[in-house]
């Protein structure tokens, strides 16, 4: 088989383009597509690493500070609802791409909304850190893996599409550091 990653923030996937099937990232529905969900995410605030080594920053910072975002305001709006917070008072910086939302926390323009699947690596090599002490939120987004509704899968999609849902379902939970000064840090 063959596979062409294709990042895009197209609404829809064109199963009349002879493609076998899409994953997708978001909530859904994408016309055409019969849709399996692969994988959850969860949320998480991220921020560089503070240099001095202090622990994360309180809840109540939140107002003060600037948050980088990709257009997918629900993320933060899950976030905020689940520790009874708002974004009043925030500055957005929304930049067009999750990509660069990671470049800027990293670069130290704002705070981002981490999506654990995505910054798991970066957050066990000290890349990135939470922002505030507290548990991942599940997103209303999710890992989408998407047939197109007129196309019944080839025997070699099959075969990959049965790997991907094995490695999706094996994948490791992402463990989170313990935060600096936390009774797990002094071990």
């Amino acid at each position: 088989i063959k596979i062409v990653p294709l990042p895009s923030t197209a609404v829809t996937a064109d199963p009349a383009d002879g493609t076998d099937l899409f994953i997708r990232y978001g909530t859904g529905p994408w016309p055409g597509l019969i849709l399996d969900k692969l994988m959850p995410e969860r949320l998480v605030p991220i921020t560089r690493p503070d240099p001095d080594g202090h622990p994360p920053m309180p809840i109540a910072q939140l107002p003060s500070l600037t948050i980088l975002m990709s257009g997918r305001r629900t993320d933060w709006e899950t976030w905020c609802a689940a520790h009874d917070v708002g974004l009043a008072g925030c500055k957005v910086l929304d930049l067009v791409d999750y990509s660069l939302v990671l470049r800027g926390v990293q670069d130290g323009l704002g705070i981002g909304m981490g999506r654990l699947a995505m910054i798991g690596r970066l957050l066990a090599d000290g890349e990135l850190v939470l922002a505030f002490p507290g548990e991942p939120v599940p997103s209303q987004a999710a890992y989408w893996l998407g047939l197109p509704v007129a196309k019944p899968p080839s025997a070699a999609c099959a075969a990959f599409i049965a790997w991907l849902k094995h490695e999706a379902g094996i994948a490791q939970p992402v463990t989170i550091p313990p935060l600096p000064g936390s009774p797990a840090d002094r071990r």
